[in-house]
């Protein structure tokens, strides 16, 4: 009868024990698609950023050879700026899509889930 007490303790110890790690391990694994998700949007921040002050250097270049045309080029370049972000934006999260990145909304979802699985896990422990 001790015998097979302990050999159920055991089994429980090894369940407790997977289960932490398991959760453990999805709590690692969504922090890291998180983290990547942000790295990739630092990433075509920064290009973006690049790529706008670039256009900024031509247009002073440009206001200060053509004075008159300068309105509609400053229009013209915030326009485009515009554009720009929108094509960021959208490529993006066509990029984090494809790459099975999950969106914020699923992230959040997943810590929700990995929160209520962490505390049944710590109640099993408690018993």
């Amino acid at each position: 009868m001790a015998q097979a007490q302990a050999k159920a303790s055991t089994k429980t110890e090894d369940f407790l024990d997977g289960s932490k790690k398991l959760g453990e391990d999805l709590m690692k694994t969504g922090r890291n698609v998180f983290l990547a998700g942000l790295g990739l949007v630092a990433t075509t921040e920064q290009q973006a950023r690049k790529v706008f002050d670039d256009l900024v250097d031509k247009g002073e270049e440009f206001e200060k050879d053509e004075k008159k045309l300068f309105a509609r080029a400053s229009r013209e370049a915030k326009e485009f700026g515009q554009r720009v972000e929108r094509q960021v934006n959208s490529t993006v999260k066509s990029t984090l899509h494809r790459a099975g990145a999950p969106s914020r909304d699923e992230i959040q979802e997943l810590s929700s889930r990995v929160e209520a699985l962490t505390k049944k896990v710590d109640e099993l422990i408690a018993k």
